[in-house]
């Protein structure tokens, strides 16, 4: 790669920072980021500037581990990568997936900012060229800009089966140790969920997928592009499949969950009249997403029992360590309405950061995340 097509790749970098947001930089931890990023890249592709690109498989790219904080060891370079099967196309981004190399560590999202590839569609087998391995919101990502290139090898290919998971495989609080590795990945969720609480997460458009063993993870409906809303899908509605890629959303002290994005109308099947379901154990209870969140005084939530149950409450940190108990005993059915003041047992302020609600009823969980700022 010539040192004019490394600067070119920087310019074109700053450009799609800017244009995403006027804010601040101080404001905007995410395009922080991204500017380290770019500095720290820049030094490395300076160091190679009259190497050849790295030809790379999607595994090679993708494969990582706690150590590298689950980013790329790739990233910051400029690569071809001999890419797979186009699974998905939405937001300007495109999903490949290679089909070789098994269900782990096998898919990539390809981002088109500022410059989108063209004439690819689903089921085209593409390899790119001149690509920068770049890490947006936890998402590893192959970044398609002015002096990149791509092969059509072939058209109208099978897609992969989707990778069937649990919701514990993509549960929240996100386990990337569990996940990680499926990432970008068609995956589908083959147990009964009901959709839970909406109209939260990162850009408020994620929902809940709820088990019935009391595990929860999160969806959003953004990548479906049968629709013109912002949901498909409808609280308290029950479904016994969702096919979907897999993304993870990270913006630090903010977000961090997996989310399944189904891509068509087609991804959800909604439960028939022959599936069993136990209905006292999926409306035993509900519980609204806090409010304000993030907040700075005192965030506030509602419990709903539909019977009378045993119901726990605690504010628990990152780590998992007890902060607070909101709630403790025995309950009437109705409403509970519940208040976090960012203070221990103790009356104590707590640093501001991510907190999990954690309520428990008669046994079943459900998990909120909330973020305290100063």
């Amino acid at each position: 790669m010539k040192s004019t097509d490394r600067q070119l790749c920087k310019t074109e970098l700053y450009a799609r920072t800017d244009e995403q947001s006027s804010a601040p930089m101080a404001q905007i931890p995410a395009i922080r980021h991204l500017y380290l990023l770019i500095l720290v890249s820049l030094v490395t592709l300076a160091a190679s500037a009259n190497a050849e690109n790295e030809l790379l498989t999607i595994h090679e790219i993708q494969f990582s581990d706690a150590g590298q904080g689950w980013a790329s060891p790739h990233a910051g370079e400029i690569v071809d990568c001999v890419g797979g099967v186009v699974t998905a196309k939405f937001s300007q981004r495109i999903v490949l997936q290679d089909l070789s190399a098994g269900d782990e560590w096998s898919a990539i999202e390809i981002r088109g900012y500022p410059v989108y590839p063209t004439g690819i569609e689903v089921g085209d087998d593409v390899s790119l060229q001149s690509v920068y391995v770049d890490e947006v919101a936890g998402c590893t990502t192959l970044q398609y800009y002015s002096a990149s290139s791509h092969t059509i090898n072939s058209s109208g290919n099978p897609l992969p089966e989707p990778v069937s998971l649990s919701v514990h495989d993509i549960r929240y609080p996100p386990v990337p140790a569990e996940t990680e590795k499926y990432a970008a990945a068609l995956v589908s969720i083959d147990e009964i969920v009901r959709i839970g609480a909406m109209d939260f997460g990162g850009h408020d458009d994620n929902y809940e997928l709820l088990s019935y063993f009391g595990d929860v993870a999160y969806a959003s409906d953004y990548a479906n592009g049968d629709i013109q809303v912002t949901y498909y899908v409808q609280s308290g509605e029950r479904y016994q499949r969702i096919v979907g890629i897999l993304q993870r959303y990270n913006n630090d002290a903010e977000w961090d969950y997996y989310q399944l994005l189904p891509r068509s109308n087609d991804d959800y099947e909604l439960c028939s009249a022959g599936v069993e379901i136990d209905p006292v154990q999926a409306e035993l209870f509900s519980i609204t997403p806090a409010q304000p969140n993030p907040f700075t005084i005192d965030t506030r939530f509602q419990l709903s029992l539909s019977q009378p149950a045993q119901v726990k409450v605690t504010i628990v940190d990152i780590t998992g360590r007890s902060i607070i108990s909101l709630a403790d005993g025995l309950r009437a059915s109705g409403d509970l309405n519940l208040t976090w003041q960012g203070q221990d047992a103790n009356g104590r302020t707590q640093p501001q950061g991510i907190y999990i609600i954690h309520a428990d009823v008669a046994g079943q969980s459900i998990t909120r995340q909330i973020v305290m700022t100063k």
